[in-house]
């Protein structure tokens, strides 16, 4: 069963057939998400034998409505990843075959590791980052045709937005390792944008731009969608704004 990709109806239709599976009931502290045709599975447990029954239980529910529906699932693109200390993980399995237990995983664009704490997808963003530095330097020169304003506005609206991805998820209230990363990722383009030495603090490049910390910047926006957006409360700790009263700011 498929829908004719690029077909106007195709997602209408595809959302029929994932509503179902989406509104079912599912076993103790056990839920489904599902972006397109992206399914997660998510169950949290004290011990390993009731996270292995829950999760079989969910599995063979999503099996029933797959073969209800005629859908073939990749086995082999099938992950799952442990938020535990568990030092014997648990097996879970797919109609017999044992699913892959990964450390990380890539899930709508965010690398998310079992320890949570970033690193994956942090190298991630200045691999990526460090290919935007040179096309910005490819595409800028080293004659200065663009002006600062329109080598501001490149970084801004390009740059600074793909890295900004997510931030509501890792970016919160991100601690001094974090902080140290994103400063480091955006010193180069910092020295792009204003070709000076070197040898200048990354902070002085801040000052002169008129350009934030990225790890500010990030955790503005990550509260700010957080209580806006979201309608999520943070700690008193991160700020003393309630979702309610942020709308009216």
């Amino acid at each position: 069963m498929g829908f004719l990709q690029g077909s106007c109806s195709g997602p209408t239709l595809w959302n029929l057939v994932a509503n179902e599976i989406l509104q079912e009931t599912w076993p103790e502290n056990t839920a489904i998400q599902a972006f397109a045709d992206d399914f997660v599975i998510v169950s949290h447990a004290p011990t390993k034998i009731k996270i292995e029954n829950q999760m079989h239980a969910a599995i063979e529910k999503f099996i029933n409505w797959t073969n209800k529906n005629k859908l073939q699932i990749s086995t082999g693109k099938t992950q799952y990843i442990l938020f535990s200390k568990l030092t014997r993980p648990p097996r879970i399995r797919w109609q017999g075959e044992t699913i892959q237990r990964k450390h990380t995983i890539k899930y709508l664009g965010l690398l998310i590791d079992d320890k949570l704490n970033w690193n994956a997808h942090l190298r991630n963003l200045s691999t990526k980052s460090f290919t935007l530095y040179q096309n910005l330097l490819k595409i800028t020169g080293t004659n200065r045709r663009f002006s600062l304003k329109l080598r501001r506005m490149l970084y801004k609206t390009v740059i600074e937005r793909m890295l900004a991805y997510g931030a509501t998820v890792w970016c919160l209230d991100p601690p001094v390792r974090i902080k140290k990363k994103l400063n480091t990722i955006q010193r180069p383009f910092l020295l792009a944008l204003t070709g000076a030495y070197r040898t200048i603090a990354t902070s002085a490049l801040q000052v002169i731009l008129g350009i934030p910390p990225l790890y500010l910047q990030l955790q503005q926006e990550a509260r700010v969608t957080a209580i806006r957006k979201l309608n999520i409360s943070l700690p008193d700790t991160l700020t003393t704004l309630v979702p309610g009263e942020a709308e009216k700011v």
